[in-house]
């Protein structure tokens, strides 16, 4: 298994927009394969609503 790798991305308010930083945060996504997705202790249902959205989003991209 390689070894896992420091992301690519600007820290908080390096990101001029929205515009600027989707782009740059699915490049990311995209050179992945594997991707831990984790909540909080005590996840409410924000939290889990979250989680459950973010593992559809990334399992539709073929990430595991």
């Amino acid at each position: 298994m390689p070894e896992p790798t420091r992301s690519s991305l600007p820290r908080g308010s390096e990101f001029a927009s929205a515009q600027e930083a989707i782009p740059a945060v699915l490049k990311t996504l995209d050179a992945a394969q594997r991707i831990l997705i984790c909540g909080h202790v005590r996840p409410d249902g924000d939290c889990i609503g979250c989680l459950v959205a973010a593992d559809a989003f990334l399992r539709a991209r073929g990430k595991d």
